[in-house]
């Protein structure tokens, strides 16, 4: 499950639980949002600037898919992703949020320049076959990316185009 905030306008927030719901009262009613989204929505992201776009991940292996026009319909947006591509989680650059990452079940994370029209593996140093399964950027410095995947969590500096991973082992002080 997600949940988004209309950075513009606070009492409009969506959450997915299964499908995506709107709420323009402050949580306190919600309407289901789906027309033309996959049953199975898991991740949620919001254009920064432009708020009435807004970006669904499905864990129904079918990728992403993107609404213009505040959640009301949707559109299948994943040129370029791995066939029957589950995207559980989705960021947008928050100074460019044309530039969105989306973690993929057992593909690793993609990067779309264009708004989600198109997407390109990003991941050297990303073990094959990882199961990213959250995704966040420094709303500082954009560039700078988080993944959690393999029980590791992953840093690239660099926009996604390579990353390292740190080791969640405790640590164990004498």
């Amino acid at each position: 499950p997600a949940l988004v905030i209309d950075p513009l306008n606070p009492n409009t927030l969506y959450a997915s639980a299964g499908a995506v719901f709107k709420s323009t009262d402050a949580g306190l009613s919600w309407k289901a949002s789906n027309s033309g989204l996959a049953d199975s929505s898991v991740a949620l992201a919001i254009d920064p600037q432009t708020p009435s776009t807004l970006y669904a991940g499905t864990d129904s292996r079918e990728g992403v898919f993107k609404s213009t026009d505040s959640g009301a319909s949707w559109n299948a947006s994943g040129v370029g992703l791995p066939d029957f591509a589950d995207s559980l989680a989705i960021v947008a650059d928050p100074k460019m949020p044309s530039t969105l990452y989306t973690a993929t079940g057992y593909g690793g994370v993609f990067k779309s320049t264009d708004s989600g029209a198109s997407w390109n593996a990003s991941g050297v140093g990303l073990p094959d076959f990882a199961f990213p399964v959250a995704l966040v950027a420094d709303p500082n410095m954009p560039n700078t990316l988080y993944t959690a995947a393999d029980h590791r969590v992953f840093k690239s500096t660099n926009g996604g185009t390579s990353w390292s991973a740190t080791d969640l082992s405790p640590s164990v002080s004498g």
